[in-house]
């Protein structure tokens, strides 16, 4: 390259993740609270980052949820949120359950495909 052409090069340095999220290196069940957070933001598009978790809940204790246990997580937040008035669609009993019933069983699939990816990855790693 010619001297004149280097003083206007700059060099960046970028870590990609491997696939998937940047946790997915790194088991669900040895996550802290706030990767937790981190991870929820970010999964599937983000198409979980508005959702609450009780604060300080790790992977391990993620792990341990159910997907009725994580429906009715979403049911209880939102049923609070109205009631605070925040939110102001109306939606029927009926399909609020169904909605969160979807709701936490995409979050379990989504916890438990990224569990699993993260174990194969480090199985990989090992040999």
């Amino acid at each position: 390259m010619s001297p004149t052409l280097e003083l206007f090069t700059e060099s960046i340095s970028l870590e990609v993740p491997i696939s998937g999220s940047p946790m997915s290196h790194i088991p669900v069940s040895s996550w802290t609270a706030k990767e937790v957070q981190a991870w929820l933001g970010t999964v599937n598009g983000g198409r979980f980052s508005h959702l609450v978790l009780p604060q300080g809940l790790d992977g391990r204790g993620l792990l341990g949820l159910n997907d009725t246990s994580l429906a009715a997580l979403c049911a209880g937040e939102l049923r609070q949120a109205r009631q605070e008035d925040e939110g102001s669609a109306w939606v029927v009993e009926g399909e609020a359950n169904e909605r969160h019933s979807m709701i936490g069983q995409a979050l379990w699939r989504a916890i438990h495909r990224e569990e699993k990816q993260a174990l194969l990855l480090s199985k990989n790693f090992v040999h």
